[in-house]
């Protein structure tokens, strides 16, 4: 498999375009009672969360991507792997939160309900699913609850890679069947954010990405089982689009459309049949800023637009705010996470991944 794969760029390009989408208009109906708008469609209001469960399979399968010599060769570091995984996470969403904080203090009316205290605020930093005073199961920053699993499979992934090495897929899937299946069978995912977090069937995904990383591994595949991978994929979206999906299979449902979309572009682009226009590997690489700024971006539009009366414009403003989030998020990437990973990266001479 060639060392970049510009696929990948393209689907967190659609994966960070459906959460924006989804939160710009999750944010109208909070002025409006059942707003009507051209995005009213079915499901379709809520369909944008799949991005979610892409992202995660796309962590799976580029764990496995960037680790594979390592654990072929058996020269997995542990050390490495989670300073790697900190420096690419850490730096960008510490500043957002600490922006975050600042304008809690200063500044409360921008967000809608968001509250903290000293634990849930050093939760927030740390990655420790520590519940907010009003009972809510996310961080400070809104998005922050996908990386605090993000993070656990990340020390569970890097965990079993160095204690069993090739054979750590098999244990990393049967440990997720036993935290998940406690959740399910003494009903304790809603009893705290902590294990909320340990035994959330989304992990799922992540080992739905470390598999297809070895399917396509094992051999190359017709245009024919490509295309109907897509239509698998394709028609598992479009289904929860027009059909209201229990969250709790989201994993089966939006997580196996999203093995299927991985499956079929980075077949197709390995094919040499997908070219990727330029400004989606940016906006690719510009995933995380954008991730992590858009809810910031998306308050402080929607007070502006409050006060100066155009959220009446319902569809034009959701589409203007989804835009102007993208294009914020770039420059962000552009003039701040870049050079500050890169930074970072010199420091302590670790190649950013």
């Amino acid at each position: 498999m060639k060392n970049k794969l510009y696929s990948i760029q393209l689907i967190r390009f659609i994966a960070v375009f459906l959460v924006v989408l989804v939160h710009c208009i999750d944010r109208m109906s909070r002025y409006f009672d059942a707003p009507e708008h051209i995005f009213s469609f079915y499901y379709f209001d809520v369909f944008g969360r799949a991005g979610v469960d892409i992202f995660f399979v796309i962590s799976g399968f580029v764990m496995m991507y960037i680790s594979n010599k390592a654990i072929t060769e058996n020269t997995f570091n542990l050390k490495v792997f989670l300073i790697k995984r900190a420096l690419r996470v850490i730096p960008i969403y510490w500043l957002i939160t600490g922006i975050i904080s600042m304008l809690l203090i200063f500044y409360p009316s921008v967000f809608y309900n968001t509250t903290t205290d000293v634990f849930h605020t050093l939760g927030s930093y740390f990655f420790i699913p520590i519940a907010s005073p009003d009972g809510k199961f996310a961080p400070l920053l809104g998005v922050g609850w996908t990386l605090n699993i993000e993070m656990f499979f990340y020390l569970i992934f890097g965990i079993f890679l160095f204690f069993k090495g090739q054979q750590a897929s098999k244990f990393i899937f049967l440990f997720f069947c036993f935290t998940c299946s406690l959740g399910e069978l003494f009903e304790i995912r809603d009893k705290s954010y902590f294990l909320n977090v340990l035994t959330n069937p989304m992990l799922f995904e992540f080992f739905l990405g470390m598999i297809l990383f070895k399917v396509l591994n094992i051999k190359s595949y017709s245009l024919l089982h490509v295309l109907f991978s897509l239509f698998i994929s394709i028609s598992l979206f479009s289904y929860t689009i027009f059909w209201e999906i229990n969250t709790d299979f989201r994993f089966i449902t939006w997580g196996g459309a999203s093995f299927f979309l991985l499956f079929s572009l980075i077949s197709l682009e390995k094919m040499g049949k997908l070219e990727v226009p330029n400004i989606f590997v940016l906006l690719g690489d510009a995933s995380y800023s954008i991730y992590l700024t858009h809810y910031l971006v998306i308050g402080i539009m929607y007070k502006v637009g409050h006060k100066m009366g155009v959220l009446s414009f319902k569809s034009e403003f959701i589409i203007f705010t989804l835009f102007v989030s993208l294009i914020l998020g770039y420059l962000f990437y552009l003039l701040i996470e870049k050079p500050l990973i890169k930074l970072l990266n010199k420091r302590v001479k670790i190649n950013y991944v």
